[in-house]
């Protein structure tokens, strides 16, 4: 791959990642789902983004304050919990569906990223548009 076709792979990797959070955020209605706080907000990737697979799946992505999201990424004991709760609110069916979506391995084309983006751009101009009309 030459360094021009990487570096737009990066650029529209990017932004694919920050439409993939603002749909995130849309969908939890800005708030920390797990506790509440609409403060400093981030998006956690449930099944980490290194696997591919689900690196961009709306459903493996959960909005938490960066207090929350900071707890459960450094520590392992905070973590279990965590997914505790996750499996109490969201069923342990949808954590074994990630998990085996994350075993996956992917690689995706500039066209997939593109067809990703676009998908993301029309659903977020969705979500915004029934936004503004509440």
């Amino acid at each position: 791959m030459t360094k021009k076709i990487k570096n737009n792979k990066k650029i529209l990797e990017k932004e694919i990642e920050n439409l993939w959070k603002a749909l995130c955020l849309i969908r939890d209605d800005f708030k920390c789902q797990y506790c509440g706080s609409t403060l400093d907000l981030q998006v956690h990737h449930i099944i980490s983004r290194v696997k591919k697979s689900v690196k961009y799946d709306l459903e493996n992505g959960i909005t938490l304050c960066k207090r929350c999201h900071t707890k459960i990424s450094v520590n392992p004991n905070s973590r279990i919990e965590f997914l505790i709760w996750y499996i109490k609110k969201f069923g342990i069916e949808k954590l074994e569906d990630l998990e085996k979506k994350g075993r996956e391995v992917k690689q995706y084309t500039m066209s997939e990223l593109e067809d990703k983006k676009n998908n993301f751009i029309k659903q977020y101009t969705l979500k915004s548009k029934k936004k503004e009309d509440l």
